[in-house]
């Protein structure tokens, strides 16, 4: 089981995790009972990073130049974030100075609670949808 305070714990974590996965030697540390997990307050999270360029950075460092594309797309402009997860792409694209409104996709019921809290501090430029998406 993932479990941290810190985002950028949390999402070295996690990556590790998906490593392992990726390369079929996951540890049995790895697998939890359904009935013993713990879901991270992910709004906690949005509300860290929404405001805060440094709790970001900590969370993805050197989004500025991976996200700075995004710069571009002004105030008539929509991106599809497809998968959003937290939401933490989109909170990076507003950060490197995207000005379009952001809706995202994401299947993970467990994600709509940061979701929701994004649309709330975004203030219009910001919605999602809880669907999957394919092909």
């Amino acid at each position: 089981m993932v479990e941290s305070d810190d985002p950028g714990d949390l999402a070295a974590r996690i990556s590790a995790l998906y490593c392992r996965a990726r390369a079929n030697a996951l540890l049995d540390t790895d697998f939890v009972p359904a009935g013993s997990l713990k879901f991270h307050d992910s709004t906690a999270a949005i509300d860290k990073i929404f405001d805060s360029r440094d709790a970001l950075e900590r969370l993805i460092p050197g989004f500025v130049s991976t996200y700075d594309i995004f710069r571009v797309f002004g105030d008539n402009s929509v991106v599809l974030d497809v998968g959003a997860h937290w939401g933490y792409s989109a909170v990076a694209m507003r950060h490197s100075g995207c000005r379009a409104k952001v809706i995202s996709i994401e299947a993970m019921p467990a994600n709509i609670s940061a979701l929701s809290r994004l649309k709330e501090l975004a203030e219009g430029n910001y919605d999602f949808a809880n669907v999957a998406a394919s092909d």
